[in-house]
């Protein structure tokens, strides 16, 4: 869900009114002056948070939540359905609405705020559609919502956006055209879908994407590894095993709407839509994306 930011590692032209006290990377705010990042982290890019003890972050569509060492949810961005504002508690697993508590029940947070189903839950994904993954593999969708129909029976050990991995390998979707119903043949590890495309990972660590959106069904630019893939609308962004990150999209399916930042080094990633957050390894949030207007603060992480 998301497009593009223009940054490069020396131009940090989008970001004078984020304030980043540079830490251990040595990021500087250069209001529109050229970033002086040193040791190894020459990603040139601001958006980041000042706190470093993030270990997920789940990105909505306007907004984006993060979950911190002690359980504590933190969310930015649109606030107009209440996204923004997820309940005192611990968590944890969160996604971008729904959380898993310590006792494994889920609770959600906004204006919607479906009734989860009762159960013992290990995994929670929402945006476009609400399900889960209990304590024994089972996948169970609740909410309404259009194009989501009923996901298969047997034991999964991963889901994102209508699509998961079972435990043999093998992708399943639930949610989308029929193009992104029948994923290809082979033994996969992760698999995200986007309505009306998808990707995924095989074991070897290589990606594929299926399906159309906006003229997309366009491949990762690299051949990997990768260890995780985000898929929202027409782009989607991957990321390495050796924690860099790589996007691809738009209307020719080659570079993406958004650019991914360079030089940093990521454990976990996420996107909404026209931008992307992921974990670093230092333990903060950093953002990239072109808002595409719509500035509510979505790239802006505490």
């Amino acid at each position: 869900d998301d497009l593009g930011d223009d940054t490069t590692d020396d131009d940090d032209d989008d970001n004078d009114d984020v304030d980043d006290d540079s830490t251990d990377d040595d990021l500087e705010d250069d209001d529109g002056a050229d970033d002086d990042s040193t040791d190894d982290d020459d990603d040139g890019q601001d958006h980041l948070s000042s706190s470093q003890d993030w270990i997920q972050v789940a990105a909505g569509l306007n907004h984006a939540c993060g979950l911190h060492q002690d359980g504590v949810v933190e969310c930015w961005g649109e606030s107009a359905l209440g996204l923004t504002s997820p309940p005192g508690t611990a968590f944890s697993q969160i996604s971008s609405s729904c959380g898993v508590l310590p006792s494994a029940e889920i609770r959600c947070w906004g204006d919607e705020d479906p009734s989860p189903p009762q159960g013992s839950y290990v995994w929670v994904d929402s945006e476009p559609g609400y399900c889960a993954i209990d304590d024994i593999g089972q996948i169970h969708c609740w909410g309404d919502h259009e194009q989501l129909t009923d996901p298969p029976d047997g034991v999964f050990v991963q889901t994102d956006d209508g699509c998961g991995t079972s435990e043999s390998g093998t992708i399943h979707c639930w949610l989308g055209t029929a193009d992104v119903l029948t994923p290809p043949d082979g033994v996969f590890s992760y698999a995200a879908g986007a309505r009306s495309w998808a990707c995924g990972i095989r074991i070897d660590g290589t990606g594929i994407c299926w399906g159309e959106w906006y003229g997309m069904a366009g491949q990762p630019l690299s051949g990997g590894p990768f260890t995780q893939v985000d898929a929202v609308y027409n782009n989607a962004c991957w990321l390495l095993a050796d924690a860099s990150v790589e996007c691809n999209g738009g209307e020719d399916g080659a570079a993406g709407n958004i650019e991914a930042p360079l030089g940093a080094s990521f454990d976990q990633i996420s996107l909404g839509l026209h931008f992307g957050c992921g974990v670093r390894t230092d333990g903060r949030i950093q953002c990239w994306g072109d808002n595409y207007g719509n500035d509510y603060g979505q790239m802006d992480p505490p």
